[in-house]
């Protein structure tokens, strides 16, 4: 753990995984875990999250086997993150977040 931090990963009601990715592409996850995904022919993804300071460090992994996306960066902003894949996806890409204020 980083210093001076508290982890609240997957204790629920207080920021436990949010789980979206029925539903590919931009989308609303408040929580610190966040599972999402990128739709297919798109690139990237924009989640709104009440947590989300532009200072936040989000660390991202893509879960789905994609034929095309294999990577992803993300860039975080005040109440939103987007998630950007090295390439559109062929199918729906899951992706898998992890958020640290």
């Amino acid at each position: 753990m980083l210093k001076g931090t508290t982890a609240k990963i997957g204790q629920a009601g207080e920021g436990g995984l949010t789980d979206i990715s029925g539903t590919p592409g931009n989308g609303t996850a408040n929580t610190l875990l966040a599972k999402f995904a990128i739709a297919a022919a798109a690139s990237a993804v924009t989640i709104t999250c009440s947590q989300c300071a532009a200072t936040t460090l989000i660390w991202c992994q893509v879960i789905t086997n994609d034929g095309t996306l294999k990577s992803v960066s993300v860039v975080p902003g005040a109440g939103s993150y987007v998630v950007t894949g090295n390439a559109a996806a062929t199918g729906n890409t899951t992706v898998i977040a992890m958020l640290v204020n």
